[in-house]
């Protein structure tokens, strides 16, 4: 093996000074740790103004939202109580209302209060016994006058010689000859001049009743004028009295001044047709309070005050419906036809965002054409309005209404994937129009002095021991598997420090030690076991033939990764190269059966390209060398297998055995140096396991890319392996320097001894 290339020890140790990062961290926020460019950039474009949405690109698990949430809560905004009323106007366009915070509830109260009370008053105001007694009085008053004038009548009839008869049908006279009334029989009997006397005093006296039942009418008229008036003046001495402190208030906004006006009108409209237009006379009669309260019950419903819900400053709304986000219009089935009015709207939570903050979920928004045209309508009108959308479907008789457009004045933050981003700046017009700006929450961030303060400050109000969060902050890095970077999966450590937690309880402790993170960290893995302990079973039984001691031509062990959702896998692939008679150069089986991707192609042609230039520079290759990654039935893609093709096909063209043992993973540029990988951690990880499923030698190990080293992050268990020198890493630069580790001999003896295969092929 080659000393100089092992990686040592101290070189694979997380390095930072915890006692310098723990007294920091009381100067950082505990909001999005690690990302304060982040959250720079986001108060800047929230001091810009009205209307600035916001694309935020975020991985799951990052906690956006809950930092988003207290961030904007802590955010001064002007917000007001919005509403609608009846208009008296125009009864099927509902009126807005505009409130000051907080005054909505007083509005409401004050409002139907004030009618509620008017009703009350006008009820016993009109069932009173004073009002009984101006209307009694009226009535004997005419009684009387009636009475004096009917006197007069007779009086002047008996002078005349009648006698006066009053019934119902008028007013009658019937003549008297010698004190007593006579017949028609007894008149037809008279002479002629009698009767002519008869007939004109008879005249006389129809005109003077004319007159005097006029008269009488003219006093019945201007008493029920009387009384209507004196009515009236109560009814409207009732309303101003009520509604006298709800018009004094200073209500900011003149529609609401003129709304106040029009329910006074109309209040005072109302109670004239109940209280003047029934008869009065008894108002307990049992008909009469039925016809009142139906009066009531069909006029009252114009004077609530539908009051929609108070103003929230932020909103996290999420799989949401249609209506949930913009509000909906009841309806009421009315004899078979639809119908609603304006105490049937309900706010959604756009409505309640109004003045503040919504955060939304980009899936929720896109995944209904319906929601997500609205949306964009919505804030490039700058207006909110309720759609009558069962009425434009036509599918049931629907009689509608259409409420004010409500003034829109909300910052929409829109939270998904990239990818969604990206679609949708390429392919809606609209989009980057309304989402100006987009922010990115990367899935790793750079493990420095700063980012570490900042996610203990996160982790301060947690009942955690200081070695505990210097655990916590070693499991954030090992989980991106790069000694530089920290997961931004926040969820994965709360969920570590609730098991932990657990175990603290457990042991009757009131802190959370580092002990407890540890054992936590174990329970997590647990739930992948399944997943390694089958490929623990394909190993050991040999139905994965993988040979990590000894050694053979043609054949190394590289280095492959399973990624599932929330965890990764690595394990060793046995890779072969056969040589035989041709001129096909280097191939690759996989891809001759179409079971590769373009990146492993690509690999292939820069595999070429490196072997050509080094036995091709004059003649070309006249063999076939075939390369196999054996029991792999599914899709290849990836070029980190790159190095460990070559060195197979080093082996094979000069019959040089590879050290099973060591493990090899690096891609490879046309020259020859090792490029660096992802996953490098990992797949260290997955061959260790496999050596110590099979027996540890203390001779195995596993070749990196040298640029890789500083990525390197690995569990307790293999680096205490790796001090005792039981494994092993190697860090290369360029192909040759890996020979002597797997070949143990050098580039330049392989070359030589393959070039004289080479040629001899050639010849």
């Amino acid at each position: 093996m080659s000393i100089d290339k092992e990686v040592t020890f101290d070189q694979l140790k997380i390095n930072y000074d915890f006692k310098t990062v723990l007294e920091k961290s009381h100067g950082y926020s505990k909001l999005f740790p690690g990302n304060t460019d982040l959250q720079n950039m986001l108060e800047t474009i929230l001091k810009l103004g009205n209307n600035q949405h916001i694309y935020i690109s975020n991985n799951k698990g990052s906690k956006a939202e809950e930092f988003l949430i207290e961030l904007l809560s802590q955010k001064e905004n002007k917000s007001y109580e919005w509403g609608y009323v009846y208009n008296f106007q125009q009864p099927n366009f509902p009126m807005l209302i505009k409130l000051e915070n907080g005054q909505g509830d007083l509005f409401k109260e004050m409002v139907e209060g004030s009618v509620i009370t008017t009703f009350e008053e006008s009820k016993k105001c009109f069932s009173s016994k004073e009002i009984k007694d101006v209307e009694k009085d009226m009535k004997a008053q005419i009684l009387e006058i009636s009475e004096k004038e009917l006197e007069v009548l007779k009086n002047d009839a008996k002078e005349l010689g009648f006698s006066t008869h009053v019934s119902d049908k008028g007013i009658f006279f019937i003549p008297i000859i010698n004190g007593k009334k006579i017949s028609e029989t007894e008149y037809d009997n008279l002479d002629a001049k009698e009767q002519e006397v008869i007939i004109k005093d008879l005249d006389i006296m129809e005109k003077k009743s004319i007159d005097v039942m006029k008269k009488i009418k003219k006093l019945k008229k201007d008493s029920k004028k009387k009384i209507k008036a004196y009515k009236e003046e109560i009814i409207t001495q009732v309303v101003e009295k009520n509604f006298d402190e709800l018009k004094s208030l200073d209500w900011k906004y003149v529609p609401i001044s003129n709304y106040i006006d029009d329910v006074k009108k109309d209040l005072e409209e109302q109670l004239k047709k109940i209280f003047l237009k029934i008869n009065r006379q008894e108002v307990e009669k049992y008909s009469e309070l039925i016809q009142l309260e139906k009066i009531e019950k069909e006029n009252k419903y114009k004077y609530l005050v539908n009051l929609l819900v108070n103003p929230q400053r932020v909103i996290y709304a999420n799989k949401i419906t249609y209506y949930e986000l913009f509000g909906k219009i009841e309806y009421i089935n009315d004899s078979g036809v639809f119908v609603t009015d304006f105490t049937h709207i309900q706010s959604g939570l756009m409505q309640r965002a109004n003045g503040g903050y919504i955060i939304l979920d980009i899936n929720d928004v896109i995944g209904s054409k319906l929601i997500w045209d609205k949306i964009k309508k919505t804030l490039i009108e700058k207006t909110i309005e309720f759609d009558p959308i069962r009425e434009q479907l036509g599918a049931l008789p629907v009689r509608t209404i259409i409420p004010e457009k409500m003034p829109l004045d909300v910052k929409v933050i829109l939270i998904g994937e990239e990818s969604i981003y990206n679609i949708l700046a390429e392919y809606d017009t609209e989009f980057k129009a309304i989402f100006p700006y987009h922010l990115i929450v990367p899935d790793e961030v750079e493990a420095n002095e700063e980012n570490i303060s900042a996610y203990i400050a996160y982790l301060k109000n947690k009942e955690l021991t200081d070695l505990a969060k210097k655990r916590i902050i070693d499991y954030c890095i090992r989980y991106t598997g790069n000694k530089s970077k920290l997961t931004t999966k926040l969820t994965q450590v709360d969920k570590l420090i609730s098991i932990g937690e657990f175990f603290a309880k457990e042991d009757c402790e009131k802190y959370i030690k580092e002990k407890h993170i540890k054992k936590g960290e174990e329970e997590l893995i647990k739930h992948y076991n399944y997943y390694i302990k089958m490929l623990e079973e394909w190993i050991t039984s040999n139905q994965l033939i993988l040979d990590v001691t000894g050694k053979k031509v043609g054949q190394i062990n590289g280095l492959s990764v399973n990624r599932f959702v929330d965890f990764q896998i690595a394990f060793p692939i046995r890779i072969t190269a056969g040589i035989h008679a041709g001129e096909q150069g280097v191939v690759s089986i996989e891809k001759e059966n179409k079971l590769s991707g373009k990146i492993f192609g690509k690999g292939l042609s820069i595999i070429t390209s490196y072997i050509n230039s080094i036995f091709a520079k004059e003649k070309p290759l006249s063999f076939c060398c075939s390369i196999c990654f054996e029991q792999v039935y599914g899709e290849i893609e990836g070029d980190s297998a790159s190095c460990a093709e070559i060195y197979t096909v080093l082996s094979a063209l000069s019959n040089i055995s590879i050290n099973q043992g060591i493990a090899i993973t690096g891609s490879v540029d046309q020259f020859g140096n090792v490029q660096p990988i992802g996953a490098v951690s990992n797949k260290i990880e997955g061959y260790y396991n496999v050596c110590k499923l099979k027996g540890l030698t203390g001779k195995q190990g596993v070749i990196v890319p040298n640029k890789n080293i500083q990525d390197i992050v690995l569990s307790d268990e293999l680096m205490q392996v790796i001090q005792r020198q039981k494994f092993h890493i190697f860090g290369i630069d360029k192909i040759e320097e890996g020979v002597p580790i797997l070949m143990n001999t050098t580039f330049k003896r392989v070359k030589k001894v393959a070039s004289v295969f080479v040629n001899q092929m050639q010849a």
